[in-house]
């Protein structure tokens, strides 16, 4: 009875690592490419900043309104100074995403990961997320739920950036 758990355990811990597609190495985000709303592809890696927020959001989620607001002014207080802001819509048609952030007045890059495989492989379990990347693209941050502004600027101040 102990080796039939013991080898269905070790069938599931080894399914589990060949299914995750994990795109962190080292602590660092690897290279992903996603489409933006304007059917280009985006490359992570081709991003040269001084600070990466990566959010994850989707149009019903209602803290993720409240994540926008925070970020578009993030966005008007810290772009100049090397901070990109690159948001990722989980699940949701270009279209529909389109509408929401030229309603909005969204001024950062807007991605569409519509087959979560991005979101999936960085193990994004709620909505909205956020994660800070330094400029070796290495997390300094992540937190899966409504992140304040005052806790992104803290680590934007760890990095160097005033």
């Amino acid at each position: 009875m102990v080796r039939k758990v013991v080898s269905i355990f070790t069938f599931f811990v080894i399914a589990s690592c060949y299914y995750t597609n994990s795109l962190v190495a080292d602590g660092s985000v690897v290279d992903f490419t996603l489409k933006t709303l304007d059917n280009k592809e985006f490359r992570l890696k081709e991003v040269n900043a001084n600070a990466i927020i990566l959010d994850f959001w989707a149009t019903w989620c209602f803290p993720c309104k409240a994540q926008t607001e925070i970020l578009k002014d993030i966005y008007r207080d810290y772009s100049n100074k090397g901070v990109k802001i690159i948001s990722i819509n989980v699940g949701e048609t270009q279209e529909k995403v389109k509408k929401y952030v030229e309603k909005n007045s969204i001024p950062f890059v807007q991605l569409l990961d519509s087959d979560q495989k991005v979101s999936d492989a960085l193990q994004i379990t709620a909505l909205p997320t956020i994660i800070v990347l330094d400029k070796n693209k290495k997390i300094v941050f992540k937190n899966s739920t409504l992140t304040k502004r005052k806790k992104i600027i803290l680590h934007l101040k760890k990095l160097g950036i005033n």
